[in-house]
């Protein structure tokens, strides 16, 4: 897989405009999933360690029942917000 320099970091937005976020419960091609991780944004859950990801530079990933875990360099028409994570405290 092709990695990035950091350098070309984008600003990963939904079709929307709203800001993409780990956590966040998305509709992607169909299939609902859950943002896992936003290289962009520095943006990793736990399972998803910085370490193992931000190699690549940009992009985030949807981890989802239906085709596991995909990767993309950046959102499209076909991602959907459903709902933001919810906080904890």
């Amino acid at each position: 897989m092709m990695r990035h320099p950091k350098s070309l970091a984008k600003d990963q937005r939904y079709y929307s405009g709203d800001e993409i976020h780990v956590g966040a419960r998305v509709r992607c091609a169909g299939d609902t999933g859950t943002i896992v991780f936003v290289i962009d944004l520095s943006e990793y859950s736990t399972d998803y360690p910085e370490s193992d990801w931000s190699d690549y530079g940009t992009g985030l990933m949807i981890e989802t029942p239906a085709f596991a875990r995909v990767m993309f360099d950046e959102a499209d028409e076909h991602l959907e917000l459903l709902s933001r994570a919810t906080p904890t405290v």
